[in-house]
C-alpha cells in the first residue's frame, strides 16, 4: 500500500460548516429551506427517536450533511448523536418517513439487515468518517488505522448504494473498491 504523508486523507476533509464550528468562526448562513435546515428543525424528534442513549450526559445531536436520495426522493440525513471518547463520535444515518426521523435501513452483501457502527473519529492511530456521496446515491464508511506516527497501516471504505426498490442502502462491492482505491491508493 502507498504511504500517504498524513494520516488524513485529503478528501475526507471535516465538511466547512463543521470546521468553522470547531474553529470558532461563524458558519455561513445555511438557506432557510435547505436539506440541513430541515433536518436541524426535527432534532427534537431525532434525539426521541435514537435507539440507544448516549452514556455522554451532555450530548447533543448534529445534522452533518442531509438530502434527498436521489434528488427529489426520499430524505436522509448523516447524523452525529453521541461524543464516545474524547476523539470519537457515533453517527446514524436517518431517513424521513411519514413525516417523522427514523433509522435508515442498511444491507449487507447477502442482503440481510445489519446496523452498521458509524464514527467520525480523528487522532494519530485512527481515523473514520461517514459521509454521502457527491452524487447523493451512496453512503460511504471510511476507516483509517494509522501507526503510532500518523503513517497508515490500514484503509477501507465501505459503500452502500441507495435501492429504490427495496428503500435500503445495499453494500456494493464494486464502489467500496472503487472508493477505497481512489481514497486509499489500494
Amino acid at each position: 500500500m502507498p504511504r500517504r504523508r498524513s494520516g488524513t486523507p485529503s478528501r475526507w476533509l471535516l465538511p466547512l460548516p463543521l470546521f468553522l464550528a470547531l474553529i470558532g468562526a461563524p458558519a455561513f448562513a445555511q438557506d432557510s429551506d435547505s436539506p440541513v435546515t430541515r433536518w436541524e428543525n426535527l432534532i427534537p424528534q431525532i434525539r426521541e427517536s435514537l435507539p440507544r442513549p448516549c452514556p455522554d450526559l451532555n450530548w447533543e445531536v448534529k445534522i452533518l450533511d442531509a438530502a434527498e436520495i436521489p434528488s427529489g426522493g426520499p430524505s436522509y440525513a448523516v447524523v452525529d448523536y453521541c461524543d464516545n471518547a474524547p476523539s470519537s463520535d457515533s453517527v446514524l444515518i436517518m431517513q424521513l418517513q411519514a413525516g417523522k426521523p427514523a433509522l435508515a435501513r442498511f444491507r449487507d452483501a447477502h442482503k440481510k439487515l445489519i446496523d452498521p457502527a458509524f464514527l467520525q473519529a480523528a487522532s494519530v492511530t485512527e481515523f473514520a468518517d461517514v459521509r454521502l456521496t457527491l452524487d447523493r446515491t451512496a453512503i460511504l464508511d471510511f476507516r483509517q488505522e494509522n501507526d503510532t506516527h500518523g503513517l497508515p497501516l490500514h484503509c477501507h471504505v465501505t459503500a452502500y448504494v441507495w435501492n429504490p426498490a427495496t428503500s435500503t442502502f445495499d453494500y456494493n462491492a464494486r464502489r467500496s473498491r472503487e472508493a477505497t482505491h481512489g481514497e486509499c491508493g489500494e
